[in-house]
């Protein structure tokens, strides 16, 4: 595994790569973790069979901050960005996972390739529109956290253990990533969502037969309205 980087809109854009020579995939995190999320898929002998690649999003792990925050911070900035990077990085066919924000990235960016073969979104429930909040996610103090600037150590533990279970081997790390995030990232993204600026992504996944979808909710996820 290899950590690289990419200039893409005058965005340094840092991320892992296995470099295999097998089916690239493409690993998203979500919102205030980075691509060290995906620790254990880079060392699973079973995925070693694929071409691996993690970017950290602006403003989010090893990728600097932005000094155009509210629109590098966006969904809508978020989707530009990631669209030039594949187009940099992907000769071929290649697939998607998108983990929370991540996922409703990959959704967006679903009707812009045709050589994407398909999707695993984890946590991400397709928005319609006009966005619904209530109707998408659970009513939860994460939620407020998620999307506040400046957040205290307690507040980093409790949006960590919205993430995962209340005792679990990789809260610490978790913990670590929101640390490492711009706090001007979650109000923006916050925004972003609300302004509606995906499409409605419900449409996108009816339109997209062609690919192999699934879509993954834990049974005890504290976030998503299964």
């Amino acid at each position: 595994m290899k950590q690289k980087q990419l200039k893409i809109n005058g965005l340094e854009i840092t991320y892992l790569d296995n470099e295999s020579k097998g089916l690239p995939l493409i690993l998203l995190h979500g919102n205030s973790l980075s691509a060290s999320l995906f620790k254990h898929q880079f060392e699973d002998e079973k995925l070693g069979k694929y071409r691996l690649i993690a970017p950290d999003l602006p403003g989010h792990g090893k990728s600097p901050h932005s000094a155009d925050p509210e629109n590098d911070y966006s969904v809508k900035g978020y989707i530009k960005i990631l669209a030039k990077f594949i187009e940099r990085i992907m000769p071929g066919e290649f697939a998607i996972f998108g983990h929370s924000l991540g996922g409703h990235i990959a959704i967006n960016l679903l009707p812009k390739f045709n050589k994407c073969k398909g999707l695993i979104a984890l946590g991400t429930p397709p928005l319609k529109l006009p966005v619904n909040p209530q109707e998408a996610f659970l009513p939860s103090p994460f939620m407020g956290i998620a999307f506040k600037a400046e957040i205290t150590d307690e507040e980093k533990r409790m949006l960590a253990a919205g993430y995962l279970a209340e005792k679990h081997a990789e809260l610490d790390s978790i913990t670590e990533a929101l640390s490492a995030t711009d706090p001007m990232v979650r109000p923006f993204i916050g925004k972003s969502i609300t302004n509606g600026q995906t499409k409605d992504e419900t449409v996108i996944l009816k339109k997209s037969k062609d690919k192999k979808i699934a879509l993954v909710t834990g049974e005890n996820d504290k976030i998503v309205n299964i």
